[in-house]
C-alpha cells in the first residue's frame, strides 16, 4: 500500500481536472450559444460524456448525477428561448 502521492501524480490529476472543466465549459457554450437542435444538443452531451469517461473511466455515475442534468436543463432553456425568439420575430 502506498502512502505517498508523487508530484507527477498530482500534476496529472490537476491537468485532467482542467481538461474536465474545459470540456464542461465547451459543452455549455455549444448548447447555449450556437443554434442547436435537441438532437444536436443531445449528441454534444454524449460526446462530452464519452470524453470524460475516457479520462475518468469509473465516473459515469457522477457524470449522470452532476453534469448531465445541468447540460439537459441548459439545452431545454436554450430551446425555449429560441422558440420564443422566433415567435416574436
Amino acid at each position: 500500500m502506498r502512502d505517498m502521492v508523487t508530484q507527477e501524480e498530482i500534476q496529472r490529476e490537476e491537468e485532467q481536472m482542467r481538461i474536465l472543466k474545459w470540456l464542461a465549459d465547451a459543452t455549455v457554450w455549444r448548447i447555449t450559444i450556437g443554434p442547436v437542435t435537441r438532437a444536436e444538443g443531445e449528441r454534444t452531451i454524449e460526446a462530452a460524456r464519452a470524453r470524460i469517461l475516457n479520462m475518468f473511466p469509473d465516473s459515469a455515475y457522477l457524470f449522470d448525477l452532476i453534469l448531465r442534468p445541468r447540460f439537459e436543463r441548459l439545452l431545454t432553456e436554450h430551446l425555449e428561448e429560441e422558440f420564443w425568439r422566433k415567435i416574436r420575430g
